[in-house]
C-alpha cells in the first residue's frame, strides 16, 4: 500500500467493525420462506447497480431466521459477497439477512459505511488474493478480517465519499453521451438499410436488366408485383421464390450433442453465430459417417444460415466448403452468384424484423418454419443494382465501424477513470487533508473502547 498522508493509519477490516457471516434456512421446509424478513444472495446482486439494498427475490420467516445461521444485519451494514462471485458490495437500507455467500461488516460509528463500501468495490482483486478454493474461490471470515484497510480521519472519509460521487456523476454523464452515440450509430445503420431496401441508396441505371427478367431466370413460375412505391426495375415477391430454403435434419440421424467431436466437419448451431459471423471457437464437429447419414441440412460455402427457433434472426454467410446445421436453423441458398450479400443485409434490416413479427407465435420460445420464411415479402432489384447497393452499404458501414471503434475506446477509457479515482481516494490523494481533523489513530482507540464497553454488557 502506498505511503499514506499524515493522520491516516493502515489497519485491518476486523479493526473497523464486526464481521458477520450469513446463512440459509433449510429449503426443504417451506415455512422458512415467504415471511417479512429481507434476505439476499449473491444472485440478487448480479445486475444490481445501486449502493443501498432493501430486499432480495426471497424473504425468510422468523422461523427460518431462528433455525439457521442467518443473522439480521442492522441498517447501514456493509454486505460483501465472499464467494460465487467475490466482490459484490451493497449497504443495507434496512435490517436484512444474507446467505452464507457473504461476509458482512457492522461498522463502528467511527467509520463511515459508504467509505467502506467504495473501498471494498475498489479492492476486488486484492481480496481475491486472500481467497482459496478449487471449484470456486471463497474468502473466510478470518481472512476477510485480515484485509488491509486505509483509515483516514472520519471527516475526511466523508469528504472522500462526496468527491468520489461527484466525480462518478461526471463520468456517468460522459458514459451516457457515449452510449447515446453508440445508439445513434446503430440507428444510422438501420437508416442506411431502410434506404437501401426502398431503392433510395443508389441511382437506378436504365440499362440494368430488370428484376422481372432476373426472377424469371431464377424461378419461371414465380409470382410478383410491381409496387408503385419501388423504383422502376424492382419487383415485389416472396423470399421462397428467389432462394432455396432448406431445413436442418430432424430425423433419427440427427446427432446428439454428446456424440459430436472436437474436429471433423463443422456442425453449426445458433450459439456459433455471433454478430452475424460464424464463431469458430465453440464449434463442434461431425465425423464423416455422421455427415453422410444426414438427409438434409448440409451446407456449402456461401450459404446463408438463419436461426428460426429461440434466437430468431441470428444469421451469417457460411465460409467453409462443407458443414451441416442444427435443426433450429435453415439454409437460404442463392440461385445465382452474387446474391448472398444483398440477402445478408436484408436479414440485418428492419424489413426482415417486420416480417418476423407477422409470424411471432407469442410464446416464450418463438419459432418460424421454412414454410413461413418462403412467404416473407422480398423486394428484388436488378442484379447489377444489388451489387451497387451492397457496395454503398459497406462503404457507409465502414465509416460507422471506425466511429464506433473510437466511441468504444473512449467508453473503456472513461470506465478506467473510475478505478483511477478510487485508487487516488484510498491513497489519500483525492481530497486535501484538514490538520484540524481528529487523526485516525484516535478513531481506532475509540473503536477499541466501544468494543470493550460492549463486551462488559
Amino acid at each position: 500500500m502506498a505511503k499514506l498522508p499524515q493522520g491516516w493509519v493502515v489497519c485491518q477490516i476486523k479493526d473497523i467493525g464486526d464481521i458477520v457471516a450469513g446463512g440459509t434456512p433449510s429449503t426443504q421446509n417451506a415455512d422458512n420462506f415467504g415471511g417479512n424478513i429481507a434476505w439476499i444472495t449473491p444472485a440478487d446482486l448480479s445486475d444490481y447497480k445501486e449502493k443501498f439494498i432493501s430486499y432480495g427475490k426471497r424473504n425468510i420467516t422468523e422461523k427460518g431466521l431462528k433455525n439457521s445461521s442467518a443473522r439480521l444485519m442492522p441498517k447501514g451494514s456493509v454486505l460483501f459477497s465472499s464467494r460465487a462471485p467475490i466482490g459484490y458490495t451493497v449497504i443495507a437500507a434496512n435490517p436484512i439477512c444474507t446467505n452464507q455467500g457473504f461476509k458482512n461488516i457492522v461498522p463502528s460509528k467511527q467509520v463511515f459505511n459508504e467509505y467502506i463500501y467504495y473501498y471494498l468495490k475498489s479492492s476486488k482483486t486484492l481480496i481475491e488474493n486472500f481467497a482459496s478454493g478449487t471449484t470456486f474461490k471463497e474468502i473466510s471470515g478470518t481472512k476477510f478480517g485480515l484485509i488491509p484497510f486505509p483509515l483516514p480521519p472520519l471527516n475526511e472519509q466523508k469528504r472522500i465519499v462526496e468527491k468520489i460521487e461527484s466525480e462518478f456523476a461526471k463520468i456517468d454523464e460522459g458514459l451516457e453521451h457515449l452510449e447515446q452515440a453508440k445508439e445513434q450509430i446503430k440507428q444510422y445503420r438501420q437508416s442506411v438499410l431502410k434506404s437501401a431496401f426502398e431503392g433510395k441508396l443508389t441511382q437506378q441505371n436504365p440499362d440494368d436488366e430488370p428484376a422481372e427478367i432476373l426472377l424469371q431466370k431464377i424461378n419461371p413460375k414465380a409470382n410478383f408485383n410491381y409496387n408503385n412505391k419501388l423504383p422502376q426495375g424492382w419487383v415485389e415477391c416472396q423470399l421462397g421464390e428467389v432462394f432455396n430454403i432448406v431445413n436442418g435434419d430432424r430425423g433419427k440421424n440427427y446427432p446428439a450433442k454428446n456424440k459430436l467431436h472436437t474436429s471433423g466437419i463443422p456442425f453449426v448451431s445458433a450459439i456459433n453465430i455471433q454478430n452475424s459471423e460464424l464463431f469458430i471457437e465453440n464449434l463442434l464437429y461431425l465425423n464423416e459417417q455422421q455427415y453422410d447419414l444426414l438427409r438434409s441440412g448440409k451446407i456449402t460455402k456461401g450459404d446463408s444460415l438463419l436461426c428460426i427457433r429461440g434466437s430468431i434472426g441470428k444469421h451469417c454467410i457460411y465460409p467453409f466448403d462443407t458443414g451441416a446445421i442444427a435443426s433450429s436453423m435453415v439454409i437460404i441458398r442463392k440461385s445465382l452468384p452474387n446474391m448472398n450479400k444483398f440477402l445478408f443485409y436484408y436479414l440485418e434490416s428492419f424489413c426482415f424484423k417486420q416480417e418476423v413479427k407477422k409470424y411471432d407465435n407469442g410464446t416464450a420460445q418463438p419459432n418460424l418454419s421454412a414454410s413461413d420464411l418462403k412467404r416473407f415479402n422480398y423486394l428484388l432489384p436488378p442484379l447489377n443494382e444489388q451489387k451497387r447497393i451492397v457496395e454503398e452499404i459497406e462503404k457507409r458501414f465502414a465509416v460507422a465501424d471506425e466511429v464506433q471503434k473510437v466511441v468504444e475506446q473512449n467508453i473503456e477509457k472513461v470506465k478506467q477513470l473510475k478505478q483511477s479515482i478510487l485508487k487516488k481516494a484510498f491513497e489519500g490523494r483525492l481530497v486535501p487533508q484538514d490538520p484540524t481533523d481528529e487523526p485516525a489513530s484516535k478513531l481506532l482507540e475509540k473503536i477499541k473502547q466501544e468494543r470493550n464497553k460492549n463486551d462488559r454488557k
